[in-house]
């Protein structure tokens, strides 16, 4: 397979640096997006971010788009349009995706926090598992009177619970090792829709 040509992806990574920066911003991350005519809140914005091992959010280093894009085999604007929908194709493999929904916790948080807030790990989710997570929309409820961060181990077993639990949660384990959080929003659902979440 014919290699990505660095010059001409140095040469791209100029067209959307920082002015005074050797790094991808907001505002360059934007334009790329344009370019590519994606949505900002598209998933495959970070999946993106995942494929070139970004380490913070909203931004990319020289090396990271360089090597990252080189990886991907891609050189030009075209291609990486065209390298898209294989991008969303491979997070529908679950073992990519599980790797992929860990990373963007990491990419999502402060370098100094330990977790996401919760409004950010909620807009997240609402991406991340909009048609994977049968109760979603009953988590976003909870929380939204819940002040909580979200902790790493909170945002990892989130995903396992959602694959694990049936919408009745006829399958949940209350002597499981589950946060503390999923455990009140279990407690909280059987509370609200009694019918339904009988155990």
């Amino acid at each position: 397979m014919k290699r990505a040509d660095k010059k001409a992806l140095l040469e791209l990574f100029q067209t959307y640096k920082e002015p005074l920066g050797n790094y991808i911003g907001a505002e360059g991350l934007q334009k790329l997006f344009e370019d590519l005519q994606v949505d900002p809140s598209d998933i495959v914005t970070l999946v993106l971010a995942w494929k070139l091992r970004a380490s913070s959010t909203c931004e990319f280093t020289e090396t990271e788009f360089v090597e990252g894009l080189a990886n991907l085999q891609v050189d030009s604007l075209e291609k990486l349009k065209r390298k898209l929908s294989s991008l969303r194709k491979e997070i529908e493999d679950p073992s990519k995706f599980k790797a992929f929904y860990q990373f963007v916790f990491q990419y999502s948080k402060e370098p100094s926090q330990r977790s996401l807030p919760a409004e950010t790990a909620m807009a997240l989710w609402d991406i991340l598992l909009r048609g994977r997570f049968s109760l979603l929309d009953s988590w976003l409820e909870f929380l939204k009177n819940n002040t909580h961060s979200i902790s790493k181990d909170t945002w990892n077993l989130l995903y396992d619970f959602s694959q694990l639990s049936e919408t009745d949660l006829s399958d949940y384990d209350d002597n499981g090792a589950w946060p503390v959080l999923i455990d009140d929003f279990v407690k909280w659902l059987k509370k609200e829709q009694p019918n339904k979440h009988e155990s």
